[in-house]
C-alpha cells in the first residue's frame, strides 16, 4: 500500500521538527514516499517559465536564496535517511512562490495526487495567528479537501487519539488515519468520545447514513452504523478492515468537562498521545467566532501533531 506525503520546509526549527517527527513515525517504513518542498518567495521569476521549475535567470539574490533551500531540503533528506528511510522514497523540489506559499502548497499537493500536506506550525502566540494570521493557518482555511498534517513542537510518540462524534468527517478521518498506519509496527489508537461533542446514544442518522453510504456502501453502513454501539464500532471496522491489528486499539469514554476541545487536549496529554486525528466539517457548517472544534484544538495544543481531515 503505497502512501505519498508532500512535506513543506523552510529551513527554520519547526521544519526541523517536522523531519524528526516524520523519521520518528515512519522509521523501517518501505511504503511511504515523502516528497521534500520549499517554496522560496519574494523572488521574481521570468514572464514565461514553467511552474514547475526554477526559473533558469535569477537575480543573485534570488539564486542565493533557492541554493538555501535546497541545502535545507539536503539536511532533511539526510537525517530521513538515517532514520531508516529509502533513499528511493525521498524526493526534493526547491521552487520559486507563485500564488502565495500557501496557494502552491496546495496546488503541488493536488497535483502530485500526495496523500496529505505536511508542515510545522510557526513561532507565533496562538493570539498572534489568530489576529495576523500565519502560513499554517492560511492553508488550514483553504484546505477543504487536502488532509494536512501539522506538527508543534518535538513529538515522539506514536500514539494516536482521535475524537469520534459519529459523523462521515470523522469516519473519513479515520479512514485517512487507517490507510497511513494499517501496517505500521508500533503505533496505537485511542478512538475518544467527550460528552462535550456529543451526548447521543446513536448519532449517526439519516443525513449522516445517505453521506456515507456514497463512500462507504449502503450493505456496510447498514450493518456498521445501525448497531447500539455505532459510535465506536463504524470506526473500529475502518480501521479493522484496513489490518490495523485490534490488540493495539482501544476505546476510552468521559463525561468530565463541558468543553470538547480542552477535554481534548487534556486526553491527549493523559494518554500521551503524540498524534490528534480530527475530521472537520465544511466550512459552511463550522459555528462560533472561533471557529470549529478541531480548529480550536489546533489552537490550544502545544507539542502535538494533528492530522485534520476534511
Amino acid at each position: 500500500m503505497d502512501r505519498s506525503l508532500l512535506v513543506a520546509l523552510d529551513g527554520s526549527v519547526h521544519s526541523s521538527r517536522v523531519v524528526r517527527y516524520l523519521g520518528r513515525l515512519f522509521t523501517g517504513q518501505a511504503e511511504v514516499r515523502l516528497h521534500l518542498v520549499s517554496l522560496v518567495s519574494g523572488v521574481t521569476a521570468p514572464a514565461g517559465s514553467a511552474w514547475e521549475e526554477l526559473p533558469p535567470q535569477l537575480s543573485p539574490e534570488g539564486a542565493r536564496r533557492c541554493q538555501e533551500a535546497e541545502h535545507c531540503l539536503a539536511a532533511a533528506s539526510e537525517h530521513l535517511l538515517q532514520a531508516g528511510i529509502p533513499a528511493d522514497r525521498i524526493s526534493r523540489q526547491v521552487q520559486v512562490a507563485q500564488m502565495g506559499v500557501a496557494a502552491d502548497l496546495l496546488h503541488l499537493t493536488r497535483q502530485g495526487r500526495h496523500d496529505a500536506l505536511v508542515l510545522g506550525r510557526g513561532g507565533k502566540s496562538r493570539i498572534e495567528e489568530l489576529l495576523l494570521g500565519s502560513v499554517s493557518a492560511s492553508i488550514l482555511r483553504k484546505a477543504e479537501e487536502v488532509p494536512l498534517w501539522i506538527i508543534d513542537g518535538e513529538v515522539d510518540s506514536r500514539s494516536f487519539l482521535v475524537p469520534v462524534d459519529g459523523n462521515v468527517h470523522t469516519l473519513k478521518a479515520v479512514d485517512h488515519l487507517a490507510h497511513m498506519v494499517s501496517d505500521h509496527p508500533s503505533a496505537r489508537i485511542t478512538l475518544f468520545r467527550s460528552s462535550a461533542l456529543l451526548d447521543q446514544a446513536n448519532p449517526f442518522g439519516d443525513k449522516e447514513l445517505t453521506a456515507c453510504a456514497a463512500l462507504w456502501g449502503e450493505d456496510w453502513c447498514r450493518q456498521h452504523l445501525t448497531c447500539p454501539d455505532a459510535l465506536f464500532h463504524a470506526p473500529e471496522q475502518v480501521l479493522l478492515e484496513a489490518g490495523f491489528p485490534r490488540e493495539r486499539l482501544r476505546r476510552l469514554e468521559t463525561r468530565q468537562g463541558l468543553y470538547a476541545s480542552r477535554q481534548i487536549i487534556r486526553q491527549a496529554l493523559m494518554e500521551d498521545a503524540g498524534t490528534i486525528v480530527m475530521g472537520r466539517r465544511p466550512e459552511d457548517l463550522r459555528k462560533g467566532f472561533l471557529g470549529s472544534v478541531s480548529e480550536r484544538v489546533l489552537a490550544n495544543a502545544q507539542d502535538v501533531a494533528m492530522w485534520i481531515v476534511s
